[in-house]
């Protein structure tokens, strides 16, 4: 399922333990149950099915965040280990990543509470069911350190911090849900593109193999705390690369070495900079380096406040917690409402579950009809190839034809 509402986001980035790559796109706030596929930091953002698949690795954040992230090739978390910690500690965990990923530390929409809440307890079951997959690298103690990390990064990320990607135990072969699952990061064939533009639903994929550091990469890729890189443009020849997380000041480049969080990369000393309070100088580009849930605006460029109602936006980050930026239409900060499934829907009346189509979104003409999708139960029939606007439930995925929650169904 996509999760609610909308807000622009880019990604510069690798993909998960493959190949080095850099790449935009206008959507969600994406990194993470498929959980990677939270994570964001604050607001509200949509989220893709891929993205849902992907486990962990992307929750940079989640449903109600409105900061921009991207996936990358910064060292990963370690295999998972015994996934029989305590249920105590596993659910204390996974509300710990809730509120990380749901806190209004950054600007954009905020979904209403009522929401808020239906979406909790889903999470809760839904993170469980992650925590219990078999060589899962999610586990209690994993997932504490990527909330714990999450609460500390900037509203703009090139990636998501090191403590939210995770490598597993499950070698070359073996079936997976998610890319968490596996040594290689990387769970494949889960899906494919249908005629009709969109995926077919999710089935159960297998584990691509892990090549050591040094080693050629490609159809086989990195351990955690590695990347794979192109080393030959001629022969496109692929290494394996450690990747590194500094402390402040020390050398970044954003590639192969990275910053821990509470840092960023700046891009002029290209050294690891303590994200900066109001007022200081900015970068516009890359990694402003403010203090959430502050933006880098101006000309020369600073650290400012999230723009109010009326205020020049580009994407939701740069409003204020609780509004959006109209940014297929006016570009403006403004106020959002938020609509059910099969209500018209835009760039500021917000789905609650699921995406409003931005193709016909964008087109301010009072005809056109564009309506948030309807939403189907868990367990109900699904079926993407048919090109008919329907989601599954907010941490709802359509598995083997079927709307199930997040890994309630374990591939063996």
């Amino acid at each position: 399922m996509e999760g609610p509402g909308g807000l622009p986001t880019v990604f510069a980035s690798p993909s998960r333990g493959g190949r080095h790559r850099f790449a935009s796109r206008s959507g969600d706030c994406a990194t993470g149950l498929r959980m990677a596929s939270l994570l964001i930091v604050g607001a509200h953002s949509h989220i893709s099915k891929r993205a849902h698949r992907v486990a962990f690795v992307f929750a940079v954040v989640a449903s109600a965040c409105a900061c921009t992230s991207s996936s990358s090739d910064a060292p990963r978390g370690d295999a998972g280990t015994d996934a029989s910690d305590s249920t105590e500690t596993g659910t204390d965990s996974c509300e710990h990543y809730f509120l990380a990923t749901h806190s209004r530390r950054c600007g954009g929409p905020v979904l209403p509470a009522a929401e808020l809440d239906r979406i909790h307890a889903r999470w809760i079951q839904a993170c469980a069911n992650q925590l219990q997959l078999p060589g899962s690298g999610i586990t209690p103690v994993t997932l504490d350190a990527c909330a714990s990390a999450l609460e500390t990064v900037a509203c703009l990320l090139q990636g998501p911090p090191a403590a939210c990607q995770f490598h597993g135990a499950l070698p070359k072969g073996a079936a997976c849900n998610e890319d968490s699952q596996c040594q290689s990061g990387r769970c494949v064939n889960t899906e494919t593109d249908l005629p009709s533009g969109y995926r077919s639903p999710l089935r159960c994929g297998t584990c691509v193999g892990v090549v050591d550091v040094g080693q050629p990469c490609g159809q086989d890729l990195c351990p955690a705390g590695a990347g794979c890189f192109l080393t030959d443009p001629a022969s496109n020849a692929y290494v394996c690369f450690a990747v590194t997380e500094g402390e402040a000041g020390a050398g970044c480049d954003q590639v192969k070495a990275w910053c821990k969080p509470g840092l960023y990369c700046d891009a002029q000393s290209s050294q690891c900079t303590p994200l900066h309070e109001l007022g200081a100088t900015c970068t516009p580009y890359g990694p402003s380096g403010c203090q959430p849930p502050l933006i880098c605006s101006g000309n020369p460029a600073t650290c400012v406040e999230p723009g109010q109602v009326g205020a020049k936006c580009k994407q939701s980050v740069d409003c204020a917690p609780g509004l959006g930026c109209a940014y297929l239409t006016t570009h403006l900060c403004s106020t959002v409402t938020w609509v059910g499934p099969g209500e018209p829907c835009s760039d500021t009346s917000l789905c609650l579950v699921g995406s409003c189509p931005q193709e016909t979104a964008s087109e301010p003409d009072a005809g056109s009809q564009t309506k948030c999708p309807t939403l189907l139960a868990d367990g109900q029939s699904c079926d993407n190839s048919n090109g008919q606007p329907s989601t599954c439930d907010t941490f709802s995925v359509c598995m083997n034809g079927t709307c199930n929650l997040l890994d309630s169904f374990v591939c063996q």
